[in-house]
């Protein structure tokens, strides 16, 4: 025994259905519209937190420089006011060199 499809009611079936998504294509449009919108404003603002963040660490290790700095001109001025000895300064200035070569470090990877 073979089967048939109906023909006229298949006809009918695919034209009501082609027919109905082209009237709802501006809704599916719509809809896609706002699906893709809401990935990329997460992403930029990603992003933006991202950004944010990255200037804040950079400040803080840019005004941590700017102590460290500071800090080796008051070693200087108290050793010329020879409040410390020749071999404290030295000694001192050794370390505050060494956190001030890795703070500019930190800055320039950063800044990448």
């Amino acid at each position: 025994m073979t089967r048939s499809l109906n023909i006229p009611l298949t006809k009918k079936l695919v034209w009501d259905t082609v027919t109905d998504l082209a009237t709802k294509s501006h809704v599916l449009k719509e809809q896609v519209k706002k699906e893709s919108m809401s990935v990329k404003s997460k992403s930029d603002a990603d992003s933006r937190s991202t950004v944010r963040n990255l200037q804040k660490t950079w400040t803080s290790y840019v005004n941590e420089r700017n102590d460290l700095e500071t800090a080796i001109t008051k070693i200087a001025n108290d050793r010329v006011m020879k409040r410390i000895s020749a071999k404290q300064t030295k000694d001192i200035k050794a370390n505050i060199k060494n956190k001030l070569d890795a703070v500019n470090k930190q800055i320039h990877e950063i800044e990448m």
